[in-house]
């Protein structure tokens, strides 16, 4: 079961938490290809001052109530293609950061052709050097339906697409950075949709009109174009 909550990823549109007006999307258009509808982020255009809100775009991030300690946890997505837009599936640690551990099974920047996974712990942090790349087939990218997965244990943890393994981190991988029990610390699934900030930056170097996030990408937002759908969410242990 997942929970709404404040939104902290890192973004400088600046966004306001908020929860999606329409969880659920029907299961026509907007959610084809899903099973019976699909669970609805919607970023909305929302200037400071208007309704009390204190930024210009509002969008949510979701807690799963569930703690666990290794296993796999699954995602299946569509996600909008627009610079600087930045949904992400993830495990975190329920005790301080990045004491207790990150796990990124995946994120974008609105580049259609590829997704990252990346793994944060305690001096590999912010701009972690476990992390990857990984581009998508011809013929594809994010706005299709994908599933994206990571099986955690005590020895590795395995990243893959549409069930095949894009990357593998071995525990003395980690340890060659920092400390490895940190990813030992029992977690639970968020799944989130910023806008902007430090990592879209780093890659599309916009910096106006917000840090990370182009006029066109706003464009989009007000045009009700930056949704991001999520068909299901799976943990096995």
């Amino acid at each position: 079961m997942l929970a709404a909550c404040a939104h902290a990823g890192s973004p400088v549109a600046p966004v306001t938490p908020s929860v999606p007006a329409s969880p659920a999307a029907p299961s026509g258009d907007s959610a084809e290809g899903a099973d019976g509808g699909a669970l609805l982020i919607e970023a909305h255009w929302a200037p400071r001052g208007t309704s009390g809100h204190t930024s210009d775009i509002t969008s949510a991030r979701l807690h799963g109530k569930t703690v666990f300690r290794y296993g796999t946890a699954s995602a299946r997505m569509r996600l909008p293609a627009g610079d600087g837009f930045w949904p992400a599936f993830w495990l975190l640690g329920t005790g301080d950061w990045p004491a207790t551990g990150e796990i990124d099974v995946m994120e974008n920047v609105g580049v259609p052709t590829w997704v990252s996974e990346a793994i944060h712990g305690p001096r590999y942090s912010g701009n972690t050097p476990l992390v990857k790349r990984t581009p998508f087939d011809v013929g594809t990218d994010i706005t299709a339906w994908h599933v994206y997965e990571a099986t955690w244990s005590a020895d590795s943890i395995v990243f893959r697409l549409d069930g095949a393994t894009v990357y593998r981190v071995m525990r003395r991988d980690i340890a060659n950075y920092g400390p490895p029990d940190a990813q030992d610390a029992p977690k639970y699934v968020i799944v989130n949709f910023a806008l902007g900030g430090e990592y879209p930056a780093g890659v599309n170097k916009v910096k106006a009109p917000y840090l990370g996030l182009p006029d066109t990408s706003v464009t989009l937002i007000k045009n009700g174009r930056a949704r991001v759908l999520v068909d299901w969410i799976r943990v096995k242990r």
